[in-house]
């Protein structure tokens, strides 16, 4: 089997030494294996959107030694070679976007290049209301190695008559590229993420983690296809939500870990009726595909302003904002704009 793997995040924990153990399965099956890289190729990528030197030289050298770790050799290629019929390509993209909405709608062929350029930088802007003026040159950057990565990939993955190609998680821009040039030509893509913990991967095949009617099939499936008696099942289900309340970490870190158990508002009213609204990131939802969007209220702002604005007149009645920890870590604009 011809196997590839594009390997761009190299410097986030854990996703390049999943694709280097994958790596290692198949050299180990005598599998031929290919690395698609990037060697200072991109003017902007998710983790060195200002094409810093020294973030490039830690990514290479990253990449350059866990290449030394596998027992076999693996040939590399860089993911982007741009033809002159690719430069035509490039020619064609869109200079600006008037507004969050027309970038989202954007799309080449099949691929929704605009929906997984917003993904990448209203991630790592933190900002589920990104203003595509202030932000015009860093998103026709992302647009620009997009376009040459998608384009570049499927005369690869056509012409060197590649099997399977593994990539990270998908929703970012330059990982939606390779997907969907993968799934343009007809070639099994395998999407590696974090698995049920922190020491444990899963793959996803021909589909990004985040398809809702992809996961609750596999919830399904998984839970008909189990030998283990219901009973257990539930309990071993069940653990998960108890073990998250009782702080233990998972996952890279307990977001609850720092709290104290018990400890309620100082304005808790128990002759009232308490409302609590448990909030998200919306930064992480915004924007992705329409299957994510809310029908109701167009952003968890709108919806708790809302909420509040409707139940002020309800004297027995209070409402509580739970935010979610993990806007207190990164201190985004979201958290700014629910303080407001």
């Amino acid at each position: 089997m011809k196997t590839a793997f594009f390997t761009s995040h190299h410097v986030w924990p854990a996703h390049y030494e999943t694709a280097m153990e994958l790596m290692e399965d198949h050299l180990k099956q005598k599998d031929e294996v290919i690395q698609f890289y990037c060697d200072f190729d991109l003017s902007t990528c998710d983790i060195n959107t200002e094409h810093s030197v020294e973030k490039c030289l830690n990514c290479i050298s990253k990449r350059k030694a866990g290449l030394k770790l596998l027992s076999g050799v693996v040939e590399e290629q860089k993911f982007i070679d741009l033809t002159p019929e690719i430069k035509r390509e490039i020619d064609k993209l869109p200079k600006s976007f008037k507004d969050f909405d027309t970038l989202c709608a954007y799309k080449i062929e099949d691929y929704s290049i605009g929906f997984s350029i917003a993904s990448s930088i209203v991630t790592l802007l933190q900002d589920p209301y990104l203003d595509t003026k202030s932000h015009e040159k860093l998103i026709y950057d992302y647009l620009y190695t997009s376009c040459a990565i998608y384009f570049s990939l499927k005369h690869k993955l056509v012409s060197q008559k590649i099997d399977r190609l593994y990539v990270y998680n998908g929703r970012f821009a330059h990982v939606r590229a390779a997907l969907s040039a993968a799934q343009e030509v007809g070639v099994e893509c395998l999407l590696h993420e974090n698995g049920c913990t922190k020491d444990h991967y899963a793959l996803y095949y021909n589909q990004m983690p985040q398809r809702l009617n992809h996961i609750r099939r596999l919830i399904k499936e998984y839970w008909d296809k189990s030998t283990t008696p219901e009973k257990e099942k539930i309990e071993i289900g069940s653990s998960f939500f108890t073990d998250s309340f009782d702080a233990k970490d998972q996952a890279w870190f307990s977001f609850v870990k720092n709290q104290k158990k018990g400890l309620l508002p100082e304005s808790w009213d128990t002759s009232k009726k308490n409302i609590v609204l448990f909030n998200s990131t919306e930064d992480e939802f915004f924007s992705l595909d329409k299957e994510w969007h809310n029908d109701v209220y167009s952003t968890q702002l709108e919806g708790i302003k809302k909420i509040i604005k409707d139940t002020e007149d309800w004297g027995d009645y209070h409402i509580y904002l739970r935010v979610h920890p993990h806007l207190h870590v990164r201190r985004s604009k979201e958290l700014i704009d629910l303080h407001a």
